[in-house]
């Protein structure tokens, strides 16, 4: 997807660096491919037959606390009471920003991804704006089935940062694009349940958040993608029928 999709024309450049042609769009691609490899390797220890990442926005330690200490209170439990989480939790990652003691959800959300520190804003991408590669690029390039599952817009910060590259997560209609494969990895989520299907329409309709006339919804049905936009279109869905990429 070229940079004139994209509604925030400071950003075209970088824009054009992630998603245009000729030998800049060559030379991110490679860089890109060198960074999935880096990603590759180290998520090759963690992902399994099937890996699944819950990410509570906003959520940590002192959520966690609070939650255990309330329920333990109520209940008149233990003083060793262990919640459901703690007993499967292995680790934990700072996810702070990189220009900010105040982190949002999208740099937080790359550093999930990529496992990088970046800057507040920052859509799978690095301080300098360069790609970082995701775990869910890994996955796909060992051969998983990937997806995910949000309550918010899947175009938001959070899913965005799993799934796309952009400088600022403003530029959901760039976002929506790279997801459903308009990026030279291509199509690197399976399935995707989530909200902001204005995104996804083109400007004709009354509807739709996009500057352009692209037609989203049409251009997934052709990169193999089934859309279901009701409860009754999930609820008929035939699963035996859908088939691997």
């Amino acid at each position: 997807m070229s940079s004139s999709h994209s509604s925030h024309p400071e950003d075209e450049e970088t824009a054009g660096l992630l998603s245009g042609s000729g030998p800049e769009r060559k030379n991110a691609r490679n860089k890109l491919l060198a960074i999935i490899l880096g990603a590759i390797t180290i998520s090759l220890i963690v992902i399994g037959l099937t890996a699944i990442w819950a990410d509570p926005n906003g959520f940590g330690p002192t959520s966690e606390t609070f939650a255990r200490e309330y329920y333990q209170y109520v209940n008149d439990l233990k003083y060793d009471y262990m919640t459901p989480l703690d007993e499967i939790l292995v680790g934990s990652s700072r996810t702070r920003s990189s220009d900010s003691l105040i982190t949002d959800s999208a740099a937080g959300a790359t550093a999930f991804s990529c496992g990088i520190k970046t800057y507040n804003g920052a859509i799978g991408v690095d301080p300098n704006k360069s790609p970082c590669g995701t775990i869910l690029e890994a996955a796909k390039a060992i051969g998983l089935i990937t997806g995910l599952v949000v309550t918010s817009r899947i175009t938001h910060a959070t899913p965005a940062s799993f799934s796309a590259h952009v400088v600022s997560r403003e530029m959901e209609d760039v976002i929506a694009s790279q997801q459903i494969g308009n990026y030279p990895l291509g199509k690197q989520v399976d399935l995707m349940f989530g909200g902001g299907k204005c995104f996804f329409l083109p400007n004709t309709s009354s509807e739709s958040c996009r500057p352009d006339q692209r037609n989203l919804l049409q251009e997934a049905e052709e990169e193999g993608f089934k859309n279901l936009l009701t409860r009754n279109e999930f609820d008929a869905l035939d699963t035996s029928s859908v088939k691997r990429n």
